[in-house]
Order: C-alpha cells, then sequence, then structure tokens
C-alpha cells in the first residue's frame, strides 16, 4: 500500500500528453499542401501554354516563309 502511495503520487510530476486533444490533432493548421497542389496544376497548366504558344509562332514563322518564298518566285515570273 505505501508502494502504491509513492508511485501513485509520482504520476503527478508527470508531463500531460498534449495528444489528448483528437480535434487539435486531426484540424489541418493550414492549406499550405492543397494551395501547393493548385500551384503545381497551375504551373503545370501556364508550361502547357507556353509550349503550345511557341508551336504557334513556329507555325506561324513557317508560314510567313513559305509565303515569301512564293513570292519571290512570283516576282521572278513576272519580271521575265
Amino acid at each position: 500500500m505505501v508502494l502504491t502511495a509513492v508511485l501513485g503520487t509520482g504520476l503527478i510530476y508527470l508531463p500531460q500528453d498534449e495528444d489528448d486533444d483528437l480535434e487539435e490533432q486531426y484540424t489541418p493548421v493550414s492549406d499550405s499542401v492543397e494551395n501547393a497542389k493548385d500551384l503545381s496544376v497551375a504551373l503545370k497548366a501556364h508550361a502547357m501554354k507556353l509550349d503550345e504558344t511557341a508551336m504557334l509562332r513556329l507555325e506561324i514563322d513557317a508560314v510567313k516563309n513559305q509565303n515569301q518564298q512564293k513570292e519571290k518566285k512570283y516576282l521572278q515570273i513576272l519580271r521575265l
């Protein structure tokens, strides 16, 4: 019985476990993970649009070059 009393009084001095509050444990601190995912998706979409824009510019340049070549040929024909 004395041993139980001694051990029981020692439990008073143990640090309280802060993990008992389940709501605090499972409530997100911030939405940083979701924000990071949203940012990642947005950056990928932006990169795809930049790639698409670059490809369209290359196509436009190719068409302009073809038109210039045709114009040169027509001018050569007209000069003859």
